[in-house]
């Protein structure tokens, strides 16, 4: 990786421990607001297949120009991971969040148009994603989704750390998403001691940068979790 990468992935990842901070320590929680302060959520997320790109491999001939010898096209395959959640209420609308999540796909890399007519190949090779986030999320409270829905939009940005099969590369980048979603209010505890739990549903954009690829490429992402406010 890069000298210049590795600086931007630690300016994002020091980004993300202040903002954990400021969600382990609430202070500046609008004391007006009342209600339930914090949230801990765990759930599901599907991120889509992200294209990679497309090269030729040319070999340089005598008189300068190039030659293909065959084509290479790379493909991040779709994720399903596991993601868990720790979040503060700082106003009436606006919760800021902590989220780490771990998930695996597989990087294929296909090889066609071959200068010698050979058959198109595919390689795969299996990577883990490690993520750190730190998001925004405004509860559209004037609005509502049935009964009990509150819609919210978010936005967000962190670090991810992938390793290669058998672990003999690592990558380490950046991530940005944007997106929104529902809050489904499912229950108050009776006792109170649990507070309100609930159900999300979220879909986003998501741009990383750093994972096989120096570029920045975009996949869609949906997600689901079970919450708890207290």
């Amino acid at each position: 990786m890069s000298a210049s990468l590795r600086r931007f992935a630690r300016r994002w990842q020091r980004t993300v421990i202040g903002t954990a901070a400021v969600l382990l320590t609430g202070a500046t929680v609008d004391a007006q607001t009342g209600g339930e302060r914090f949230e801990v959520g765990a759930g599901m997320r599907f991120v889509g297949p992200e294209p990679l790109g497309r090269v030729d491999a040319n070999e340089t001939n005598p008189g300068g120009g190039a030659f293909r010898l065959f084509t290479a096209e790379s493909t991040l395959d779709s994720l399903l991971g596991v993601e868990a959640r720790l979040g503060v209420r700082v106003s009436s609308a606006l919760h800021l969040e902590a989220t780490g999540s771990y998930g695996s796909s597989d990087l294929k890399v296909k090889l066609s148009a071959d200068a010698e007519n050979a058959a198109a190949i595919t390689a795969t090779e299996r990577i883990s994603q490690y993520t750190v986030e730190g998001a925004a999320v405004i509860e559209l409270t004037r609005w509502h989704v049935g009964a009990h829905g509150t819609p919210f939009i978010a936005a967000g940005a962190g670090y991810v750390r992938a390793l290669h099969e058998d672990r003999i590369l690592v990558d380490e980048g950046a991530l940005w998403h944007a997106g929104g979603g529902v809050n489904l209010m499912l229950r108050a505890n009776p006792d109170g001691r649990l507070g309100m739990v609930g159900i999300r549903l979220d879909a986003r954009a998501l741009f990383q940068r750093g994972v096989v690829s120096d570029g920045v490429h975009a996949s869609p992402a949906f997600g689901v979790s079970a919450f708890v406010r207290f």
